[in-house]
């Protein structure tokens, strides 16, 4: 249970990311009232006044130092949570061809198997929130 504690406030640090820089760049996005209601309401930023701009490019550098923190407890946790349940489902995998034999019970390799199959599907789409995120903001 403590395994999917961790990695689930993975995801939320993930989504907290994603939201912070949707929020600044919707600052300057001139068509943002019309995709996203929720939004609509932050004051948008004069971006022909240089002031203005000088003053979103620190907005957006806090808000990216910020949540430096969250991106490095995202590695953290997906490395040593991946690392462990890969290593996992190899082991039992190489049981299940009988490359090795353990005996495990029944119940136990089942639950086992689960477990590894939830958390690994966490962690895959962690990382494609991730790359989703970078390739939102690449454009």
């Amino acid at each position: 249970m403590i395994n999917f504690i961790f990695v689930f406030s993975g995801v939320i640090d993930q989504q907290r990311k994603n939201y912070a820089m949707k929020v600044i760049t919707f600052l300057i996005s001139p068509e943002a009232s019309k995709h996203h209601a929720a939004i609509a309401i932050f004051p948008r930023i004069n971006f022909m006044c240089p002031k203005s701009m000088i003053a979103w490019l620190h907005m957006r550098n806090c808000v990216i130092d910020m949540m430096q923190k969250f991106t490095l407890r995202i590695f953290v946790y997906s490395s040593i949570f991946l690392a462990f349940y890969a290593g996992y489902a190899i082991i039992l995998l190489l049981n299940f061809f009988e490359f090795i034999t353990l005996k495990i019970p029944f119940e136990l390799l089942i639950y086992s198997a689960y477990d590894s199959f939830v958390v690994l599907s966490v962690l895959l789409f962690m990382l494609i929130k991730g790359t989703s995120t970078n390739n939102e903001y690449k454009k």
